[in-house]
């Protein structure tokens, strides 16, 4: 038998067959003793036994009525019970066998043949305790590994969305509902090219502090139900983790650490193309303040012409009409050259017009320009 003794209960109406059984028992295991049902059904009530000892014909209850209430009260304890009987028939044994009962035993017996009864049923009994653990682990398993590849399909679908991020809080944003998924809440620190940026937390907050306070230690850093974890660019700190749950813990540490994995690359990512942006950007508005400046300056000069050009003409017409009165032309002459004078004068005006026309169009423009450069 084994080293722990196993609890068996013999139920007999007959004191001495009680004794018999109970001497040839009691050394390979503990025993109760009962005299009839009603005290058998008592008894199990404080001690649940291994193996049950019956005989078929009891004063106050049928033994099979009897092995069915037995092995309802006694549903999660295993338990086998072999009945005594002197007769051997297969229906009566069929009978049995649909209230519960476990084996049968013809008297007389040997006792090496109720020995090797109760160890059979021991044995059973062992057999079907490993069945069912191994059938509860492997359940537990089946659970797990469904869950693991629910959290790795919503882990491949925040890397596909995370790609079609632009910014830090669309990132930010997207970790913090994918997180949500696995019933988990959190708030995020990236380290960015143009600074820190915290996201899913107030400004000043506790959560923020713990954030910049932890930002710089170990890859996961355990404080009871608040766990953080830190990669260069980013950290994640998680506020409600199952700790009384070892196993789902153990599992949201691992799924958490995957998805910081995949934001630190898409960090990464942001920070070059928003750095070749803001490059990009810089460098275009220093060419538009060139452009800004030059434009500026061909406007001024252009209108300084036309100025120029206004004044030369009002002087050339008075010198010439000075001019022909010191030549003392008669009038068709004077008339004449005036004429052409005129047409000359009248031709560059129309020059000077264009380019007025030209400089107001370089003054939108320059106005455009501007009110970009104050945007910007």
């Amino acid at each position: 038998m084994a080293d722990t003794k196993k609890l068996a209960l013999i139920i007999d109406p007959d004191p001495i067959h009680l004794e018999i059984m109970e001497i040839m028992l009691e050394e390979e295991l503990e025993v109760l003793l009962a005299t009839s049902g009603s005290e058998a059904l008592e008894l199990i009530e404080y001690k649940h036994p291994n193996i049950i000892l019956m005989e078929r014909i009891l004063p106050d209850m049928d033994g099979y009525a009897l092995c069915a209430r037995l092995k309802a009260k006694l549903n999660s304890t295993p338990c086998s019970i072999i009945i005594l009987t002197e007769e051997d028939d297969i229906y009566d044994r069929m009978e049995g066998y649909q209230h519960g009962c476990s084996e049968f035993l013809s008297k007389p017996f040997q006792v090496e043949e109720l020995f090797t009864k109760i160890l059979l049923c021991i044995e059973i009994q062992s057999i079907h305790s490993n069945l069912k653990a191994q059938s509860d682990e492997s359940t537990k398993v089946a659970l797990s590994a469904m869950k693991m590849g629910s959290e790795l399909g919503a882990i491949l679908g925040f890397v596909e969305e995370s790609g079609d991020c632009t910014d830090y809080d669309s990132l930010g944003n997207l970790v913090i509902s994918t997180v949500e998924g696995f019933n988990i809440s959190c708030s995020l620190l990236f380290k960015t090219f143009l600074g820190p940026k915290i996201i899913g937390c107030p400004a000043d907050s506790p959560e923020e502090h713990v954030l910049v306070m932890c930002s710089d230690k170990e890859r996961f850093v355990m404080m009871g139900e608040k766990m953080i974890v830190n990669h260069s660019s980013v950290s994640l700190l998680a506020i409600n983790m199952p700790i009384n749950d070892t196993t789902r813990y153990g599992e949201l540490k691992d799924t958490l650490g995957i998805v910081i994995n995949a934001v630190e690359t898409r960090i990464k990512g942001l920070d070059t193309e928003l750095k070749l942006a803001h490059e990009r950007k810089g460098g275009l508005n220093s060419a538009i303040k060139v452009c800004h400046e030059k434009i500026t300056q061909i406007n001024q000069e252009m209108s300084d012409h036309s100025d120029e050009i206004s004044s030369i003409t009002q002087e050339i017409k008075l010198d010439v009409r000075d001019a022909c009165f010191s030549l003392d032309l008669n009038e068709d002459q004077e008339k004449n050259l005036l004429g052409k004078i005129d047409n000359s004068i009248d031709r560059l005006e129309q020059s000077c017009d264009r380019l007025v026309y030209v400089d107001n169009h370089l003054s939108e423009v320059t106005n455009s320009i501007s009110q970009l450069i104050e945007k910007n």
